[in-house]
């Protein structure tokens, strides 16, 4: 008999966020693989990957995700003492979402399927193992007690028992997907009585009614953790990762997405059609098919439009596409990279490699306000914002004449991404992510994410997104400053 209480390490496992009451940023899970479900009278959670997704029950809404440093492999609620058992090697993990207390236990063999009563947690490894919940004593048994219910890591043998799920696995739709015969295979399975929970390897969840079989789909966050670029169109948030759009709608807190054959980079919204680009090449997205626009000699580094013309950065210079035309033409410069196109009605800002430009469209006439390279523009009233090459802060007067002195450098360095709810800056930092105001000229951090390097930041909604190593932030927007 191993008393694994007296050797336990308390919070060995890391948890994000560390209290959910204290900390109001919240994590979006990507749409991964499910490894377990379990439930409460209140709650569904699931494990997805590395994260524990509390669904409300009755309607199967999102409640919150916690970010585990690992996957889990395996979880059983306690209905006794409210806690949540999970698997996750090396160790058994005790979590009490009340109190985000953390208690765990090493255990490094593989479970197959894991039960809890009122007194012992229960796992079969092939050995039978029970673990006292109270002493933390683990000893080994004959068999288990009868009348248990087991979360089973392998689903397969309880499938023959619910026939309408054949063929067990399952496609997208056919406009999701430009790969629509690819197969999602069921992963986890929990049967309350009533309603059959249906985990997946990157499908989502979907939840039966064992007698009439209806069922309701939930795709819980975007196709990918790692983001390339956020977009709002109208009220829709887009994300672009390696596996196509993943798209949010905010008022009616829905998840849908569009797997693409190759990553998307850059996107536009035109005639109620997507125009996109990959690597060298501009194409427009009607359903699921593609329709070339155009193709340049360098790699498609930004788009934008106006009621004119749709405007493509490119390795090689800009380009410009006239609306309802077919071929993309040269468009004043030339031979080096541009990196943001930022058009207004009267003027258009070019952000490359050798430095800031702004072209006049009433008079057809370029300048180069500056010399040095820039990456991302941002309006806030008359003045823009600009994040040069090297990381640091510019602001710009749009509304100031030729003769004045129209930019100045800001004492704010480091700085990956920007971005504006129209009255400040938010700038994704080494070390968190700031806001600048410009009535104030204060430039403090925003208290409530935490402390790490962001890659990048969105104000989307009444949220602001931020990226950083492969997990997505969320904080809305009253707990910003």
């Amino acid at each position: 008999m191993i008393n694994l209480l007296s050797i336990c390490v308390i919070f060995s496992i890391s948890i994000s966020p560390h209290n959910i009451y204290l900390e109001h940023y919240y994590i979006i899970p990507p749409l991964g693989r499910i490894y377990s479900i379990t439930a409460s009278t209140r709650y569904l959670f699931v494990a997805s990957d590395n994260y524990l997704i509390f669904f409300n029950k009755p309607d199967l809404s999102f409640e919150k995700a916690l970010m585990f440093d690992r996957t889990l492999e395996l979880i059983a609620y306690d209905q006794s003492t409210d806690d949540i058992w999970l698997i996750s090697l090396p160790e058994i993990v005790r979590f009490t979402p009340f109190t985000y207390s953390i208690k765990t236990f090493p255990f490094s063999r593989v479970v197959n399927r894991l039960a809890v009563d009122s007194k012992y947690l229960y796992l079969d490894t092939g050995t039978k193992y029970c673990l006292d919940k109270r002493t933390g004593k683990l000893k080994t048994v004959s068999s288990f007690p009868p009348g248990l219910y087991w979360n089973e890591k392998d689903p397969s043998p309880l499938l023959k028992k619910y026939t309408f799920l054949t063929p067990y696995y399952y496609f997208d739709q056919e406009k999701e997907s430009q790969i629509p015969f690819q197969r999602y295979p069921i992963t986890a399975l929990y049967d309350d009585g009533i309603n059959l929970f249906v985990g997946t390897d990157r499908f989502g969840l979907l939840k039966y009614n064992k007698v009439s079989w209806q069922y309701q789909r939930i795709i819980y966050g975007p196709l990918d953790s790692q983001i390339d670029k956020v977009y709002q169109i109208d009220s829709i948030i887009h994300f672009l990762s390696a596996g196509g759009i993943s798209y949010f709608q905010a008022q009616k807190r829905k998840w849908h997405y569009l797997r693409l054959k190759q990553r998307p980079e850059n996107i536009l919204w035109m005639d109620k059609e997507f125009v996109l680009s990959f690597e060298n090449r501009l194409l427009k997205l009607n359903g699921t098919f593609t329709f070339p626009l155009g193709n340049f000699q360098g790699r498609v580094l930004c788009l934008n439009q106006d009621t004119q013309n749709i405007y493509i950065g490119t390795t090689q210079g800009l380009f410009r596409l006239p609306i309802r035309a077919n071929e993309p033409l040269p468009f004043g410069l030339k031979d080096f990279a541009i990196y943001v196109i930022h058009p207004t009605e009267d003027k258009i800002y070019i952000g490359g490699e050798n430095g800031f430009y702004r072209y006049d469209k009433k008079s057809k006439t370029w300048s180069r306000p500056i010399s040095f390279g820039i990456k991302d523009i941002v309006s806030i009233g008359h003045n823009l914002y600009l994040l040069g090459l090297n990381n640091q802060l510019i602001s710009y007067q749009s509304d100031a004449s030729d003769s004045d002195t129209t930019w100045f450098l800001l004492p704010y360095f480091n700085i990956y991404d920007i971005t504006t709810d129209q009255e400040v800056l938010y700038c994704a930092s080494y070390s968190g992510v700031y806001y600048y105001n410009p009535q104030s000229s204060s430039y403090q951090i925003v208290h409530q994410l935490p402390r790490i390097k962001y890659d990048y930041v969105f104000f989307v909604g009444d949220k602001l997104i931020a990226i950083a190593d492969k997990k997505i932030y969320a904080l809305s927007e009253e707990y910003l400053h």
